[in-house]
């Protein structure tokens, strides 16, 4: 009998965890599962990319936040919850606790899909909003995290009472873009939200310094966010606006991995950077921080590509030095990283997915 999935989302807009879950899902339709995706909101930022096999059901239409409006929600997502073989919680958080009600009045298996440190954002969440997603990480059937890092700090702020974990890394699709000879003047690439998080500021920084000691180069920060005027401004005050672009979002991000020389993540926080592991695909040098989740694992502990510490300039300034001083060294990285990206391929994620469904719907 061919099984059933629905996730359940807030909506499909720009970012990693919006694009690795079309991915899966259209594996899945190619492996005859039926999936669904449940949206609050019908944004949406990847339309040319999710298989039209892939069911999707969008409730609000206004973009504005769910209010009191969540029975409206909880009642159309437990029609759909009948209709299927398991819930899955396609984040952290809101999408967790409604999937877990519509599965347990509905009578079915539920587990959530966990994308980041969870002890590094629920710093960010008010005391009731941790006591309530703590519940539902406790009370769903299972939770599948993208590192070991989510794993760790997921059994962290559950205090060791917590329902079953499983690691299951994301995996990338099979294209691979040619990528041109180096360019004249070196292009560092920049990708993700723009928000805090992210720390695009220390990188504008890093740059900054980097053009004033004469290190010829251009920056590009692919991303929407809440903080692009702020970072507008701080490219204006440091003088580097002839050489600094903010294109915005775009879904077709591997076009600019194709044209960039080296990948910069300076982020603060991270559950698993989907980013950090397409420039490796792509054959992209990287330097990223340490962050508690996510980078350390994907580049092997500094093997794979520079690691530096968190919230530190110099570091960061040190490395991408290094990098943009020595084609041998970015070669090296290159190599190795498009090496280590064989690890997160479809062929060897997927089976567990479908070992995972195939538990807990039996």
């Amino acid at each position: 009998m061919v099984k059933q999935l629905l996730f359940v989302m807030p909506n499909l807009a720009g970012g990693g965890a919006e694009r690795g879950l079309i991915l899966l899902c259209n594996a899945l339709v190619k492996r005859d599962y039926r999936v669904t995706i449940f949206c609050f909101h019908d944004k949406m930022a990847y339309p040319g990319l999710l298989d039209p096999q892939v069911k999707v059901v969008a409730i609000l239409s206004d973009g504005k936040p769910v209010g009191f409006r969540i029975i409206r929600v909880l009642r159309a997502l437990l029609r759909e919850a009948r209709q299927n073989d398991l819930v899955i919680g396609g984040l952290e958080g809101w999408p967790t606790v409604v999937a877990l009600v519509a599965a347990r009045l509905a009578n079915k298996p539920v587990i959530s899909w966990i994308h980041c440190d969870v002890i590094q954002y629920s710093r960010h969440w008010s005391s009731l909003l941790c006591v309530l997603f703590r519940w539902s990480f406790r009370w769903v059937d299972g939770n599948v995290c993208l590192s070991q890092g989510g794993v760790d700090s997921l059994k962290s702020f559950c205090r060791n009472k917590v329902s079953t974990i499983q690691l299951i890394y994301s995996f990338l699709e099979d294209a691979i873009v040619d990528r041109r000879a180096s360019n004249e003047v070196p292009i560092i690439l920049g990708c993700g939200r723009l928000i805090d998080s992210k720390g695009f500021d220390l990188l504008i920084r890093a740059y900054a310094r980097l053009r004033s000691e004469g290190i010829n180069s251009r920056l590009v920060l692919m991303g929407e966010g809440l903080d692009r005027a702020k970072l507008a401004a701080l490219v204006s005050n440091l003088g580097v606006e002839d050489s600094v672009s903010m294109p915005g979002f775009d879904a077709e991000i591997d076009k600019y991995y194709s044209h960039a020389d080296l990948f910069v993540h300076p982020s603060r926080m991270e559950g698993f950077p989907r980013v950090v592991l397409e420039a490796m695909r792509q054959g992209l040098p990287v330097v990223a921080t340490d962050c508690p989740s996510g980078p350390g694992e994907l580049l092997e502990g500094g093997y794979c590509g520079e690691l530096v510490s968190c919230d530190d300039v110099e570091a960061l300034v040190s490395a991408m030095r290094n990098m943009l001083l020595h084609p041998t060294l970015r070669r090296m990285y290159a190599d190795r990283g498009r090496r280590r990206s064989e690890d997160f391929t479809p062929e060897k994620i997927l089976p567990e997915w479908e070992a995972l469904v195939k538990y807990y719907c039996n």
